[in-house]
């Protein structure tokens, strides 16, 4: 009998009926991702320790603090060992150069791009929403939500366009047509910390209008050498007002805000999709992704721990999908928010991206493959300078390839074999992919 997969997906919806810090949904496409409170938005911001904070991230969003842009490897004093019959430096000691050490650690970093949430001039607080009912549709990728605001039903669609770092949401409210409700655009400072954002520091970046029209916006902001866009474009007309330097609010003339935002780095010129596209694209995309490939059904099982396995396996599966499925290894938070800086270490792209071969979903583990090919050259420098043959690679990294500084990190050698795995993986589950030919010095 064939199985009905979408009804097994579907059966994993998560959802939510209050809010609550811990319980979080995210959209995503693997190389960007945007977390949400219980409103579909990032409406209220908690800075509890310990809690994950919600962000806007994406493979390309890396900064490094004035004057730490160029890596000062050579001014770092190494550790020395013996190591077969001769002696080898590290970068594993950080006493008398704490400053350096660190500084190679935590640049660059990455960072919340934006906040985009709900506003209200009499305030947003976690006891203000009340009647919350809030699921992601698995299937689909889309998360619907709705809840009350100051006595008013508020509703949120949500979600991220499968092929570039754009998202979408259609808001409602009566509340729009009194100016009680907004959307709020806010652009912090960038930080190495697990919220990748710090709005202490307004006068250390600039955030400006480029653009504007009634149904369109362009924003530019700008951190010391990095500089991105974040462009608008609306279904319906809105005006729009700076709040301080870093926040803008989007008022529309209707109760309905119909909107896609997009995220570019530089001075690309990439204006939104329109919602209803990126919205089919988005279904479609969920729906191959699940329909495709291998699949998993617990449900004949007699195991009392069957079901739970199959959620377990179907969200993780999703997760992985808009977390660690982009150009480059993930880090080990994916696209949630700063764990070790932001950077990603070599051995989890094993397990966090390998198993899309083993479902048949090759190609979303063959996106972040060529990193190796790009690194090689100073993997193979590395290794040289150990005094070992072939290619070391690095252990916590960034798009670079550099190695960061650890007291046990350059040591570790447990990422060494594993693209020799994946090679094999890929040549059994796609022997055809023109990546396999390529990696022949690998």
């Amino acid at each position: 009998m064939p199985l009905n997969r979408k009804e097994l997906v579907r059966q994993q919806n998560p959802t939510i009926e209050c809010y609550d810090p811990d319980s979080f949904l995210s959209v995503g496409n693997g190389n960007f991702a945007y977390t949400v409170d219980c409103t579909g938005l990032q409406t209220v911001l908690h800075e509890r320790e310990g809690k994950t904070p919600l962000c806007t991230m994406s493979t390309w969003g890396m900064h490094c603090y004035p004057g730490k842009e160029v890596p000062h490897y050579e001014q770092l004093k190494l550790k020395q060992y013996q190591a077969d019959g001769r002696t080898v430096g590290y970068m594993s000691d950080s006493k008398g150069q704490e400053a350096l050490f660190n500084d190679l650690r935590v640049n660059p970093h990455r960072f919340n791009l934006a906040h985009i949430g709900l506003y209200s001039p009499q305030g947003i607080a976690a006891g203000d929403l009340s009647a919350v009912s809030q699921e992601l549709d698995l299937y689909q990728g889309v998360i619907g939500s709705t809840f009350t605001l100051h006595t008013q039903r508020v509703q949120v669609t949500t979600f991220c366009d499968p092929h570039q770092d754009q998202l979408g949401f259609s808001i409602s409210s009566p509340l729009f047509r009194t100016k009680q409700l907004a959307l709020k655009l806010s652009f912090p400072y960038a930080s190495h910390l697990i919220s990748g954002a710090d709005y202490t520091k307004a006068d250390a970046h600039q955030s400006r209008v480029d653009a504007l029209s009634p149904t369109t916006c362009t924003l530019v902001h700008s951190m010391d050498a990095t500089t991105y866009y974040l462009w608008c474009a609306s279904e319906e007309p809105f005006s729009l007002e700076a709040v301080g330097n870093h926040t803008y609010l989007l008022h529309p003339n209707e109760e309905t805000l119909t909107l896609c935002i997009r995220f570019s780095e530089g001075g690309k010129t990439e204006q939104p999709t329109r919602y209803a596209q990126s919205l089919e694209a988005t279904r479609s995309h969920w729906a191959l992704f699940w329909e495709e490939g291998g699949f998993i059904d617990f449900s004949q099982s007699s195991d009392s721990r069957a079901q739970e396995l199959q959620r377990r396996m179907l969200l993780s599966r999703y997760l992985l999908a808009i977390q660690c499925s982009g150009n480059t290894p993930p880090p080990e938070t994916g696209l949630t928010c700063n764990s070790w800086y932001g950077k990603f270490h070599l051995e989890m792209h094993l397990l966090h991206a390998a198993h899309f071969c083993l479902f048949g979903q090759s190609p979303l583990f063959e996106r972040s493959l060529a990193y190796y090919l790009n690194i090689l050259p100073s993997a193979i420098e590395r290794a040289r300078q150990q005094g070992y043959r072939g290619a070391r690679w690095p252990k916590m990294t960034d798009a670079s390839g550099n190695d960061s500084p650890s007291s046990i990190g350059t040591l570790l050698i447990w990422q060494q074999p594993h693209p020799v795995f994946y090679a094999s993986l890929l040549d059994k589950t796609k022997p055809d992919s023109p990546l396999l030919a390529a990696w022949t010095p690998i």
